[in-house]
């Protein structure tokens, strides 16, 4: 796991949009529906006048599964065939490069999912995307603190922070039901899971002491976010092998998901002698 310390940032209103299960290079995966919601996103943030940064969920490109992997591995092609996935690997890194133009170096750091392909050289499709987006690599989970009062709010003693435990995510049914076993472990205000890929949230409200003297209750949310994805299950006139096929969603007669994103609203304030961030999370 990693516990990851962002520099410190503005105290401004930010806009925290997590990316993830976009699975670039399957049949199904919406292109045109996501550049247009990343579009809507640099636009919002724009008008309103919001610092902007993205946090990766994984499952950015739709290469091997942990399956397909091992059987990969077990294989012992000649170096043409891994070669020749290797160059598949290339362009579908380039294909979703492409698709999140413009988001360079606003990355608060980018989680490995279960889609991805290992090089040679030991990095993976997911690394080289964090080479190339300036973003941490994060791995399969993460403690992010983010902290606000950065540059002349520092010398004002203005300090607040968000708490995020983020994790691409298992299994299948509600993200929210699998965080809310996770919340009560780990001290974390935003806790983010991709992978199924559901739009979910829910809050937890919980008691704290202030630090002020005399100390007093205060009462705080956990968000629970269920971050999306971008696959469509049910496409009309899918074909695999030159005949009618659907992807595995389709074969395995899953609810259709409703496709998309979630935006994170993060609004330094204080009150009284206090300095917190307010969140609030938009589907």
């Amino acid at each position: 796991m990693e516990i990851l310390e962002f520099p410190p940032l503005a105290w401004k209103p930010t806009l925290l949009v997590p990316i993830a299960d976009v699975q670039y290079g399957a049949q199904g995966c919406w292109t045109d529906g996501f550049k247009r919601w990343l579009a809507a996103v640099f636009e919002e943030a724009e008008k309103r006048e919001l610092a902007l940064y993205f946090i990766g969920g994984g499952d950015y490109v739709d290469m091997l599964s942990p399956s397909n992997r091992k059987k990969w591995a077990a294989a012992e092609l000649y170096d043409i065939a891994v070669d020749s996935m290797a160059e598949m690997a290339e362009r579908h890194i380039e294909g979703f490069l492409e698709l999140v133009k413009g988001t360079e170096d606003k990355w608060i750091g980018m989680l490995e999912g279960h889609h991805y392909f290992e090089f040679e050289d030991g990095t993976t499709s997911d690394t080289r995307l964090c080479a190339a987006l300036g973003a941490p690599f994060l791995g399969d989970c993460a403690q992010i603190h983010l902290h606000f009062g950065g540059g002349p709010y520092k010398m004002l003693g203005k300090r607040a922070t968000v708490r995020i435990w983020t994790h691409h995510g298992v299994g299948s049914g509600s993200p929210v039901a699998k965080l809310e076993h996770q919340a009560g472990k780990c001290d974390a205000d935003l806790l983010l899971m991709g992978h199924t890929p559901t739009i979910e949230t829910k809050k937890i409200p919980y008691l704290y002491t202030t630090e002020e003297s005399p100390p007093d209750f205060r009462c705080r949310n956990r968000h629970l976010v269920g971050t999306g994805g971008w696959l469509r299950g049910y496409t009309k006139g899918s074909r695999r092998s030159g005949r009618a096929q659907g992807n595995y969603v389709e074969q395995g007669m899953l609810l259709p998901a409703p496709l998309g994103g979630v935006r994170i609203y993060l609004t330094p304030e204080t009150v009284g002698r206090e300095h917190s961030v307010q969140i609030e999370v938009l589907t």
